[in-house]
This record gives structure tokens, sequence and C-alpha cells, in this order.
């Protein structure tokens, strides 16, 4: 800072604060100037390790919700073409499920029914998506050839994928992990906690899969599969998915995905805050009688009074896109 202070004075001699009050407040600007420079530095290589990081896309929703990273309580609505990015979680229904491609068919996987799980990490070398309930299917395809890996990590095990596909599930209830090779490809998994972390990495191949208990207790096996062979089918069609959506998959720019971002969660608070004034006229008419109107009536009027019919999907639809003109938004992001 002070050879900084020395370099202006000789640029700058006119302009050097003569008394100590004025040098004072003049290093005070200087070292808000450096802030600000570091500060645009730091956002153009976060930008610049978003462009070369992994980037994910979902490919087709169901009953499946989205936490963004940057407001964690607000609850967004997955569907097709929204963009997924680290720290994001995604939750899905007891028949839900949100399947999601990274980086133009390097990586694609099925985040399954009743089952939640946070992008932690979408840097170049790794992605990491922790399982915290539920299951997932993931296809991997030529990582190793480019010295990237793709991760998946539960409370008790974590299980590492170059090229194949696999299948890792959580069960909250016995903290049980399961993890396995469908089809084709290599895993390798490593128990986190109890006796067996540490211990050398089990790799599994073609229709095998391996269990870690709750307590890591025991040594990892591989065997032959059987929990994961209920879920062949999800990944055969996951590969069928992600072979179509990879010809039109194309990479974006960090300002480019911001920007969709930006429209993404826009789009969703102004659903959100539409939903909730469709129902408050219903309330308005309740609460038009009086208490001594209710207390004369024996408050029947609310039980026989015909039920307003709900709003179909379709009607909802229309009045959404009259009232908000968010028509144009929302095909965009499809």
């Amino acid at each position: 800072m002070q050879t900084l202070f020395t370099a202006l004075s000789l640029l700058m001699p006119a302009a050097w604060p003569q008394s100590a009050d004025q040098q004072q407040n003049y290093q005070k600007l200087l070292n808000e100037m450096l802030n600000t420079a570091s500060k645009t530095q730091s956002s153009a290589t976060a930008a610049a390790d978003e462009d070369k990081g992994w980037q994910a896309m979902v490919l087709r929703a169901r009953d499946a919700s989205l936490h963004p990273m940057e407001e964690p309580d607000k609850d967004i609505s997955l569907s097709g073409g929204m963009l997924v990015k680290q720290s994001d979680t995604i939750q899905t229904g007891p028949g839900g499920s949100a399947e999601i491609m990274l980086d133009g068919g390097e990586c694609a996987l099925l985040v399954g029914a009743g089952s939640e799980a946070d992008f932690d990490d979408t840097g170049y070398q790794t992605a990491t998506v922790t399982l915290k309930r539920g299951y997932i299917v993931a296809r991997v395809t030529g990582l190793a050839l480019k010295n990237r890996s793709f991760l998946v990590s539960t409370v008790n095990a974590s299980v590492s994928a170059r090229g194949g596909e696999l299948g890792v599930i959580y069960s909250e209830k016995s903290g049980e992990t399961v993890a396995g090779v469908f089809s084709a490809g290599r895993i390798a998994v490593n128990a986190q906690s109890g006796a067996a972390a540490g211990r050398k990495e089990l790799v599994l191949s073609k229709m095998q899969e391996t269990h870690v208990a709750k307590d890591g207790a025991g040594f990892l096996r591989a065997d032959k599969m059987t929990a994961l062979q209920p879920y062949l089918p999800k990944a055969a069609a996951l590969r069928k998915h992600m072979d179509a959506s990879v010809k039109t998959w194309k990479r974006m720019d960090s300002k480019k995905r911001r920007q969709l971002r930006r429209k993404m969660l826009s789009l969703a608070s102004v659903k959100k805050a539409a939903s909730v004034a469709t129902e408050v006229p219903r309330l308005k008419i309740y609460d038009m009688r009086t208490r001594r109107e209710r207390d004369r009536e024996g408050d029947t009027a609310s039980s026989s009074a015909p039920a307003t019919p709900p709003q179909s999907e379709q009607q909802q639809q229309k009045q959404l896109k009259s009232i908000l003109d968010i028509a144009g938004q929302e095909q965009k992001l499809k």
C-alpha cells in the first residue's frame, strides 16, 4: 500500500494530500478502490471457472422442486430446460423424478421418487452430488480420458465413476447405502464412517453391488446385483433420453446462464404470488358473513353452499398468462 502511495506521489505531486487528515482520507479512498478492483477480479475469475465447469440442465421432471442456492427457502417447480448450478437442492415427491444432463452427454442422472440431492460441486475436475435420501441412477461417459470424475456421496459412503451406468440408494431409516453398476462400466466405493472408513476402495463392475452399513461395520464386498435390479429399466430410459438430448445440447457462457437463472427465479416468484392471489377471493367471500349471521345460521351456510369448483390447470395457466403476461418468458425456459 505504501508503495502505491509513493508511486502516486511521484505521478501526481500536486494532488498528494499534505495534512494527516487528508492523507487518512486519501488512504481510505484508495482502499475502497482496491477492494472494488479485487471484487471485480474475483467475479471475473468465478465467471471463468463457471465457463470451464460442469453445466447442468433439466431434461424432464415431474413432481420435483428446486431450492436454488441464491434463495434456499424458495421452492421452484422443476421443468425441462431449467438450469441447475452448484449448491442447488433437488427434491422429488413420492411419484416424482428429475432427469438432469451435465456437459452435453458426459454425464446424466435421474433423481428418483421420494429423493433429495444436493449439487455440492460442479467444478471442472469433479461433479459431486450428495444424496440425502432416496436414489440416484446415473450414466457417465468418457470422463477417464479427460481426467474428470462424477461422485455421489451419502452420509456413510462415496461412489466415484468415470464411465458406465450406476445406481445409488440411501435409506434414512436404516442408514444403509447401496451402490452398484448396471449394464457397463466400473465404480469405486469408499466407506466414509465406522470401521471400514479409510480402507482400500472397492471396485465394482457390471451387475455388481455393495452394501455399506450405517456404522461402516465389516469389510466392503462385491455381491451379485439384487437390491438395484428393479432400477435397470430406469437406467435404460435415462440412456435413451440422454442420447436423444445430446444432439441439441449447447454450452452457454456464464453471462447467458446468469440471465436465464434470473428469469427462472423471477418467473417462479411471479407464479407463486399469482397462486396466492387466486385464493384471496374465496377467503373474502367467507369473511363477508358477520359473526351474528354465522351464529344465527348455525354456521350451516358454509356446509350447505355448493363448493367452489377448483380451476383446471388449463384455466389457471390462461388466467396467469393474461394477468401477468409471462407466456413469452415461460416459453423461453422450456
